[in-house]
């Protein structure tokens, strides 16, 4: 099951939010948690959505971190371009906690043109009301 979670964790007196990542293209799964402001995460859902009228051409990428010693943690996610039908969206994970194992994880998600522009909707309202966790279920393409 192709899958991407967003829950929140913390929320900062500036409204910056500790979020935990959970996603999986069914054989590889990964869990990170990284810090964002809500209107970036917002805008990375409105440039997904965006990405439909496209055609699924060009990227739209969400990259936090750093996978440098000094940072506590590194999250990307990647939109690339299968086919006419097919979009992927590669995920990256680097768990640079100190005292932690660390954990790299890598792999793609491949979905439809649709559902990520679906993925960017749900993204984009999540940021705005994130109290509840945002599941989302990718179509296999």
């Amino acid at each position: 099951m192709n899958f991407i979670k967003l829950r929140r964790e913390w929320v900062d007196d500036d409204e910056m939010l500790q979020v935990e990542l959970s996603a999986s293209n069914g054989a590889l799964t990964t869990t990170q948690d990284f810090y964002v402001y809500p209107d970036e995460l917002g805008e990375f859902g409105k440039k997904l959505q965006e990405f439909f009228p496209t055609g699924g051409q060009g990227e739209v990428v969400l990259e936090y971190g750093s996978e440098s010693e000094n940072y506590y943690s590194y999250v990307k996610l990647r939109t690339f371009n299968i086919n006419t039908s097919s979009i992927g969206i590669f995920v990256r994970t680097n768990n640079r906690q100190e005292g932690h194992e660390l954990a790299v994880c890598e792999f793609s998600i491949e979905t439809t043109l649709q559902s990520v522009n679906e993925l960017g909707k749900r993204i984009f309202s999540w940021s705005r009301n994130n109290e509840e966790p945002l599941e989302f279920s990718l179509v296999s393409a």
